[in-house]
């Protein structure tokens, strides 16, 4: 678990230090934000939030132990990869245009 949040701590260092070259705090604010809502969005898509109950019954009937626990680690994997930077878009957020 903490490997997967050092690495989106490194996404966050790397975007930090893509901005600080540019010399453009927003772009820090927006692109923190979008890599974060994108990798959480991923993680839906992936985990079947956004499908219908007909389609989820039928990956339940289907699926076996295995394919679940694969599904669930790569969900949780994109969740905490996308932590960091929404985390840091916040506190970008409430710093500079509150």
């Amino acid at each position: 678990m903490a490997k997967r949040i050092n690495l989106g701590l490194l996404i966050v260092i790397v975007t930090a230090i893509y901005c600080l070259i540019w010399g453009n705090l927003h772009q820090m604010f927006v692109g923190s934000g979008s890599i974060g809502l994108g990798l959480w969005a991923i993680a839906g898509l992936l985990s079947g939030t956004f499908s219908d109950a007909s389609y989820q019954r039928f990956n339940q009937e289907y699926d076996t132990a295995e394919d679940e626990q694969r599904r669930l680690r790569l969900n949780v994997t994109l969740w905490l990869l996308g932590l960091p930077s929404i985390i840091a878009a916040l506190i970008l957020y409430i710093s500079v245009y509150r």
